[in-house]
C-alpha cells in the first residue's frame, strides 16, 4: 500500500511520515529525495524550478515502487507527492499569468503510470493559511509558503485536485489541531483499516 501525506507547511506531514517508520516499520519516502539535493547543490542550469519538482516526484515514485517490489506487505508512505507539485505550478500559473501549469498538467498526464504510480491511499491534513504559518513558525511574508494568499489557493486546489483530478482516490482529510498525537492516531486507524 502506498500512502501519501498531503498539506500546507507546519501541518505535521513529515513528522507522521517519520513516526510511521520508526514506530510501525513502514517504508519512508522523504520529502526532498537525493536526485533533489543533487540537483540543487549543482545548480543544474538545464533544470527550473518546476522541472527539479517533477524530478524529485519521479524519483519518489520510483522509491515506492522499488520498496513496493522488495516489502509487498510493507505500507509505504510518501512525504509530499505529485499533488503538491501540481498545487505549487497551478498558483505559480495564476500568479505569473505563465503557462507552467499547463506544462505541470502534461508532465502528470504523460508519466502517470510510467513514471508516477498512484498512492493507494492520500491523507490532507487541512489547515488554515493562518495554522499553517503559526504551526511552522513563520512570519507573513511575500515568500510562497509564508504568504497566506498562496497559501489560502494552495488548500484550495488539494480540494480541487481531489474532486476532478483523481476523483476516484481515496482521501482521508484530517483537520489539523493542535494535539498532534490525535492526528497521528487517526491516521494509523484510517490505515489499519485498510491494511
Amino acid at each position: 500500500m502506498i500512502i501519501a501525506i498531503e498539506g500546507l507547511p507546519g501541518t505535521g506531514k513529515t513528522t507522521i511520515c517519520q513516526r510511521l517508520r520508526d514506530d510501525m516499520g513502514y517504508k519512508y519516502v522523504p520529502q526532498r529525495t537525493a536526485s533533489f539535493f543533487t540537483a540543487e547543490k549543482n545548480k543544474l542550469t538545464s533544470v527550473n524550478k518546476e522541472e527539479l519538482y517533477f524530478l524529485n516526484d519521479e524519483t519518489k515514485s520510483a522509491l515506492a515502487a522499488k520498496y513496493s517490489h522488495k516489502f509487498p506487505q510493507t505500507p509505504i508512505v510518501i512525504d509530499r507527492y505529485y499533488p503538491s507539485t501540481l498545487a505549487y505550478n497551478y498558483v505559480t500559473s495564476k500568479l505569473s499569468n505563465d503557462d507552467s501549469y499547463t506544462k505541470a498538467l502534461k508532465w502528470y498526464s504523460d508519466s502517470l503510470n510510467s513514471r508516477l504510480i498512484k498512492a493507494d491511499l492520500y491523507f490532507y491534513l487541512n489547515a488554515t493559511p493562518q495554522e499553517s504559518l503559526k504551526l511552522k513558525g513563520r512570519k507573513v511574508s511575500n515568500d510562497f509558503w509564508s504568504n497566506p494568499k498562496t497559501l489560502l489557493e494552495v488548500k484550495k486546489y488539494y480540494s480541487w485536485f481531489f474532486s476532478k483530478i483523481e476523483p476516484g482516490a481515496a482521501v482521508v482529510v484530517i483537520k489539523v489541531a493542535k494535539n498532534r498525537e490525535a492526528v497521528y492516531r487517526l491516521i494509523l486507524n484510517e490505515i489499519n483499516k485498510r491494511v
